[in-house]
């Protein structure tokens, strides 16, 4: 009798913790993956010539890595590489957001702001992502479109605004 009522404490009381980390927990949402490697499909530079962004040339891809809500952005254009980190701000969650709605992302380096907007829900996946500089002001200097993944060789679509 005395072993019982020493195991039921040992048993019980982690069991309990367990249930009620469990039952707080219900209402939490993962946050959703964004990473991979986005081609760049579409480029256009609105804004100003900014001397960071023509450093890199040609955007030709980024990849995002994700811990969590954390992101890490690498711009690899025909020219150079930038990395940004940052972070999602939004994302849809699991109680009866629209499916539609998109996941907002933002990133900055001592350089480069990036905001955007991902669309897993369209095939392909989409990201649309604004890239500013603050030595040149707030007006985005170049707007990209990227689908994740996609085959090998296949560069962007620009189109240069005067």
């Amino acid at each position: 009798m005395k072993v019982l009522l020493q195991y039921a404490p040992m048993v019980g009381v982690p069991l309990l913790g367990v249930a009620l980390a469990l039952r707080v927990g219900t209402h939490l949402t993962a946050p959703p993956s964004v990473g991979g490697a986005w081609r760049v499909v579409e480029s256009r530079d609105p804004g100003p010539a900014c001397p960071a962004l023509t450093a890199l040339g040609e955007i030709r891809d980024l990849r995002i890595a994700q811990s969590g809500p954390g992101i890490r952005v690498l711009l690899r254009g025909e020219l150079g590489t930038a990395l940004l980190t940052g972070s999602l701000e939004h994302w849809p969650d699991s109680a009866g957001e629209r499916a539609g709605t998109p996941i907002q992302l933002r990133a900055a380096s001592e350089t480069l702001s990036l905001t955007g907007d991902v669309r897993r829900d369209s095939l392909p996946a989409r990201v649309r992502v604004d890239l500013t500089e603050p030595a040149c002001g707030t007006q985005p200097a170049r707007q990209l479109i990227a689908h994740l993944g996609g085959p090998a060789g296949t560069g962007p679509r620009s189109t240069k605004q005067p």
